[in-house]
């Protein structure tokens, strides 16, 4: 799966375009011109970054399946406070860390609404669902061992956060095409590897 994420940096320009067509005509077999589709294939930009399936199940509800990275410097506090929590670094202090890649699958089951307008091409929704995230990030810690020749250690650490999401969005569907926009905030409930909270 991380393969199917980071293609797009080790490919020539020639094979991202044919990867971007290739994902564009999927996307667009999946609608009609009533915008009514069956499904769907859409670039998200934010934390992850990725690709995202929607199977449509009926007019106003479906399901969303994800795959996405995220940026290494994205939420350095939370692996500085996981370092502190973690019993295996009990009594050492932190130095830094490296994140080396990281990973997220999604799965979510999403609601439609109609947002009645009067005057506007095309359609407007707000979507609300809930689902669950999986992120599993590769990462290196240095830190201080004072009962260790060197005292500055490193250490490679695997992070898997796992946990419930609810979803908050709105879309639009531009008139007489497959296409649409959208915006969406979520927050997470983390069960493991700590307990907390993340939107």
């Amino acid at each position: 799966w991380t393969a199917v994420y980071f293609l797009i940096t080790d490919r020539s320009m020639k094979q991202k375009l044919s990867l971007f067509i290739f994902l564009l005509l999927l996307a667009m077999c999946g609608a009609t011109a009533q915008n009514m589709p069956t499904q769907s294939i859409s670039l998200r930009l934010g934390v992850p970054v990725g690709f995202t399936y929607k199977v449509y199940t009926g007019k106003k509800e479906g399901f969303e399946f994800g795959i996405g990275g995220a940026s290494p410097y994205w939420a350095s506090h939370y692996y500085i406070n996981s370092f502190n929590n973690f019993s295996k670094y009990k009594n050492y202090k932190y130095i830094d860390h490296s994140v080396q890649s990281t990973i997220y699958l999604q799965g979510r089951y999403l609601k439609d609404f109609q947002i009645p307008t009067s005057g506007m091409v095309g359609q407007l929704n707000w979507y609300c669902g809930a689902g669950a995230v999986l992120k599993i990030a590769r990462l290196e810690y240095t830190y201080t061992n004072i009962d260790a020749v060197p005292p500055t250690q490193r250490d490679q650490h695997t992070d898997i956060d796992f946990g419930p999401e609810a979803i908050l969005g709105m879309e639009y569907w531009l008139e007489d095409t497959p296409f649409s926009f959208y915006g969406e905030g979520s927050a997470m409930i983390e069960l493991f590897d700590r307990i907390g909270g993340k939107a």
